[in-house]
């Protein structure tokens, strides 16, 4: 991709019984700066739901959408983080200067559950609505919990899923160079330090999302069945289709 940072298909990952099908799962930042190359390659992909886990005020130029073949979902994630809610609302030098690694893996920790977004998705997922594509503004954090979320019902060990999620870190200085675009030059260095724990791809921040799973729910089949109303039959016809 010439303007698509951290895109990505979730096939040929290891899971029980094979591999997950390619061709069916991408996930990515955010397309507002795609080129009309990006454009023809996601629509060569054959990509038929495209979904936005960003609210509004992430969103530069929605214009992409309507040079895709694909149906547009956006359904943002919900969060009741505190500090997280502020830094996007009203940010102020207070909140930007106490960020730290805790902040995140708490964020990460609450995502996966009573997430609007999440269970639209999964109910996409459920109903047959693939290639599907999803992304949020890095696809790191949201994008990375739902990966890891969609990676474990389909029966992936713990170690693949980080492996994956780590693969963002490759992407983090693009990400960071358009997430501080539009701050002066000479503030970019002191807040790219402080808000370091937002940028960093740390194994701790995937390892408290799953956690938190297992510790609610004791497996990831009971998570889907509470959370997304799943059927041990609809896990099992899923895994079926997605796993060669």
């Amino acid at each position: 991709m010439e303007n698509i940072a951290n895109f990505r298909e979730l096939g040929g990952i290891p899971v029980k019984g094979g591999v997950v099908k390619s061709s069916e799962f991408f996930r990515a930042a955010e397309l507002d700066f795609a080129s009309p190359s990006d454009a023809e390659k996601i629509n060569a992909l054959g990509v038929r739901v495209v979904f936005d886990f960003r609210d509004e005020s992430e969103k530069t130029d929605s214009s992409v959408y309507g040079r895709l073949d694909a149906e547009y979902y956006n359904v943002p994630v919900r969060t009741e983080n505190a500090k997280l809610i502020k830094l996007r609302i009203k940010p102020d030098l207070k909140t930007v200067l106490s960020l730290n690694m805790g902040d995140v893996r708490e964020i990460y920790a609450d995502l996966p559950f009573c997430n609007p977004s999440y269970k639209k998705l999964f109910g996409l997922i459920k109903d047959g609505a693939t290639p599907i594509l999803f992304h949020c503004t890095a696809g790191k954090d949201r994008t990375g919990i739902a990966a890891a979320l969609l990676l474990s019902l389909l029966g992936a060990e713990r170690a693949e899923i980080v492996r994956d999620y780590m693969k963002t870190r490759e992407a983090v200085p693009q990400i960071r160079e358009k997430t501080l675009r539009y701050v002066n030059f000479l503030l970019r260095g002191f807040l790219a330090k402080r808000l370091r724990p937002l940028f960093d791809v740390d194994e701790s921040y995937i390892h408290s999302a799953l956690d938190a799973v297992f510790k609610r729910y004791g497996t990831v089949e009971a998570y889907f069945q509470a959370e997304h109303g799943y059927t041990d039959g609809d896990i099992a016809e899923l895994r079926n289709r997605y796993t060669v």
